[in-house]
């Protein structure tokens, strides 16, 4: 199950051949209390807790996974960081055109969080037989179960696996205009986009460069995904290489004249 609106998440999860549905929830927007467990997991990042993308992966989660404890459950967040300074998505134009000014002819990162709980029917205690599924990944965390509907095997010391990980990209752009700057502002594509650019999109021509995973920087690294999914128990995925190229013959763009990028 995937716990994201986003379309670019929902076209690349696809392309990885996976059976899923969709879920969402506003858990990132929440302030609840994090358990202990997830802030000591959580990778190091360059930024503020409460923007952390992981965190917010784990939010989006935890929430949808209280809704449906028979299936993995994938979660994933974006964050565009310059000079040690979280860029949102924009407020309006006038915010858009700063931004894209702060960015251009520099490098900046993108930061892609990742959770992914595993199927409560897999694994009830961390005891479990059924943790030799999991042998692929490093050591979950195992958090209690906060379900108010009937079920069967829930008992009082049930848990579930939780993995929590994040990829960076690096991302320079080209030196740009006022006037290119306006151009682009003005097509709308950076409204409600992290840093105010799509990278997918006709944003892609303001880049001159992307240092790590592409699919990262567009908010889903496939690498990344399948490797965790796979921990999970999940089977019958494609190649996150082979899936990243049909992507992007789906979306008409060639693979990246720029230095070798991961899928």
């Amino acid at each position: 199950m995937l716990g994201s609106a986003s379309p670019r998440r929902y076209e690349l999860l696809a392309a990885l051949g996976a059976s899923f549905t969709v879920m969402t929830t506003d858990a990132e927007e929440a302030e609840t209390d994090v358990p202990p467990e997830v802030l000591g997991a959580l990778p190091t990042a360059e930024m503020p807790l409460r923007y952390h993308p992981t965190l917010l992966a784990w939010r989006k989660t935890h929430a949808v996974a209280e809704h449906a404890l028979d299936a993995v459950v994938l979660g994933a967040d974006t964050v565009v960081v310059i000079d040690g300074e979280v860029l949102n998505k924009p407020r309006d134009e006038a915010e858009a055109h700063l931004m894209l000014r702060r960015l251009s002819g520099r490098t900046h990162r993108v930061y892609t969080g990742l959770c992914v709980a595993g199927a409560f029917a897999s694994a009830t205690t961390p005891e479990s037989a059924q943790t030799t599924l999991y042998e692929a990944l490093p050591e979950p965390i195992w958090l209690p179960l906060h379900h108010e509907a009937p079920h069967a095997v829930l008992a009082t010391a049930a848990r579930r696996p939780f993995w929590l990980d994040i990829e960076m990209s690096e991302v320079v752009f080209a030196p740009l205009t006022e006037a290119q700057i306006t151009a682009y502002v003005a097509t709308g594509e950076p409204r409600d986009k992290a840093g105010a650019y799509g990278l997918q999109g006709m944003g892609g021509q303001l880049i001159k460069a992307v240092y790590g995973s592409y699919t990262a920087v567009v908010g889903f690294p496939l690498a990344a995904v399948v490797r965790l999914l796979r921990g999970a128990g999940v089977t019958g995925l494609s190649d996150a290489t082979a899936s990243y190229y049909a992507w992007l013959a789906r979306q008409q763009k060639e693979p990246l004249p720029w230095p070798p990028t991961l899928p």
